[in-house]
């Protein structure tokens, strides 16, 4: 059996106020944007005259360049300094000249702190390569009230110190290692098996104090 249904006055009124709200925004909304429009052409055109000024001015500047170095605007006593001109670019080179100088002497008195920090930096990985070489051991990893291993003078406790001379290009620099305790492993380690044991390593060089500190650590069976 076929249905017929029919709308109900209150249903059709309901879609004309829904109808007459949406045209009403989208009228609100173009009105909104059709003023923005009209306040950018607006600014645009005010910012007309004075950007075809500044290329006028700019374009003079060049062209007069151009008479001076043809030399159609000639100085007739190259002594006479009274032309303002003149004396505006020579103030300006003893300035640039006085900076320069002034940068040199600075460049020159961090030469010897970035010498002095190559080598703390280098002796840094010098002794970390004998830390994973374990030639630092830790005789108590639970033991943290002596935890200095060594420094330039030797081993903590005794002995010399491990491997090959302790310098960077032939210089010097003073050194301590320290243990700083054991923690879990970083991701991709099994907390069952390993565990992680960090160190301190600091390196000074040169009368210039420079001193360089890094922490390191090395992954190692489980601690008890």
């Amino acid at each position: 059996m076929k249905r017929t249904r029919y709308k109900t006055k209150r249903e059709q009124g309901n879609a004309t106020v829904v109808a007459v709200m949406l045209l009403a925004v989208l009228t609100l909304i173009g009105l909104a944007v059709s003023r923005i429009a009209g306040t950018d052409t607006q600014i645009a055109g005010n910012q007309i005259p004075y950007k075809q000024s500044f290329y006028v001015a700019e374009g003079g500047v060049n062209r007069e360049a151009a008479e001076v170095g043809r030399g159609n605007y000639p100085v007739t006593n190259i002594d006479d300094f009274t032309a303002p001109l003149l004396a505006v670019l020579t103030l300006i080179g003893l300035a640039v000249s006085r900076i320069a100088g002034t940068d040199t002497q600075i460049a020159g008195n961090q030469i010897p702190y970035k010498q002095n920090f190559y080598v703390s930096e280098g002796g840094v990985n010098r002794e970390a390569a004998e830390v994973g070489r374990g030639n630092y051991p830790v005789t108590n990893i639970d033991d943290f009230t002596t935890p200095l291993l060594a420094d330039e003078t030797g081993l903590y406790g005794g002995g010399a110190l491990p491997g090959p001379s302790h310098d960077v290009a032939g210089e010097s620099y003073a050194f301590d290692v320290f243990y700083e305790g054991h923690y879990v492993p970083p991701a991709g380690y099994s907390a069952v098996h390993f565990s992680r044991y960090d160190y301190m390593i600091n390196a000074e060089s040169g009368e210039a104090d420079v001193r360089v500190g890094s922490r390191y650590y090395k992954i190692g069976p489980k601690a008890g």
